[in-house]
C-alpha cells in the first residue's frame, strides 16, 4: 500500500475536478457557443481577485514550478508583486474597483498558466461583452449552469483543501515563500 501526502491528495483532486470541469465547460460551450463572447486575447475578467482553494493553488504552484527557471522566476516574481499590492486593500469593493491585473496575464492578454488555471477562470464565460467592458461592480453576466457548475467544483475542492483558501496571488505568495507563517487571508467578495 502507497501512503499519500496530504499535498498528493490535493493535487490528485484538483486534477480530477479541473478535469471535471473542462468535459463539462465543453459540452456547456458548444450548446451557447454563439452566446458566448469571449474569446482568445479577450482578458477584461483577468482584472478581478480570483479566489482559490489551497489545492488549486497548489495546483498552479506545480504548473509554475515546472517551467523552465527563467520563467518560472518571472512569475513568481509577479505572484509575490500582486499579492503585495492586494494586500494593501483592506476594503474588498475598493480592490475589486482597482481591477488588478493577474499575475499571470501575459502581454498578449493571455494566460500564463492556462493549463493550471483555477475553476473561477474555467467557468467565467460572459454573455455580453460590453457588460464586461464596463465593469462596475465585479459581476458579469455568466452562463448560470457554468455559475453553478463552479461553485459545486470549488466545494468539492474546499473540501479537499480542509476549507482553506483565498485570492489567488495571495495564497501563491505564501507557497513560493515555503508557506511560511500562517496562511494568509484576504476578504474576498461574497
Amino acid at each position: 500500500m502507497t501512503f499519500e501526502s496530504p499535498l498528493d491528495m490535493r493535487l490528485r483532486a484538483a486534477e480530477n475536478v479541473l478535469s471535471s470541469v473542462d468535459e463539462i465547460v465543453t459540452k456547456v460551450s458548444k450548446l451557447h457557443g454563439r452566446k458566448i463572447r469571449c474569446r482568445v486575447g479577450c482578458a477584461m475578467c483577468c482584472v478581478q481577485d480570483v479566489g482559490v482553494t489551497l489545492a488549486e493553488a497548489e495546483y498552479v504552484a506545480s504548473f509554475v514550478e515546472r517551467l523552465p527557471k527563467a520563467e518560472r522566476d518571472s512569475l513568481v516574481s509577479k505572484v509575490h508583486e500582486a499579492a503585495a499590492e492586494r494586500m494593501l486593500f483592506t476594503d474588498n469593493i475598493a480592490r475589486a474597483k482597482a481591477r488588478m491585473p493577474c499575475p499571470f496575464l501575459t502581454e498578449g492578454q493571455t494566460c500564463a498558466v492556462y493549463a493550471a488555471r483555477p475553476v473561477a477562470c474555467r467557468t467565467y464565460h460572459s454573455l455580453s461583452r460590453n457588460a464586461c467592458a464596463k465593469y462596475e461592480d465585479g459581476r458579469r453576466p455568466m452562463l448560470g449552469v457554468l455559475e453553478d457548475l463552479s461553485w459545486k467544483a470549488t466545494l468539492m475542492l474546499f473540501e479537499a483543501s480542509e476549507g482553506e483558501g483565498t485570492e489567488m496571488s495571495v495564497l501563491l505568495s505564501w507557497i513560493f515563500k515555503g508557506r511560511k507563517g500562517p496562511m494568509p487571508d484576504v476578504v474576498m467578495r461574497g
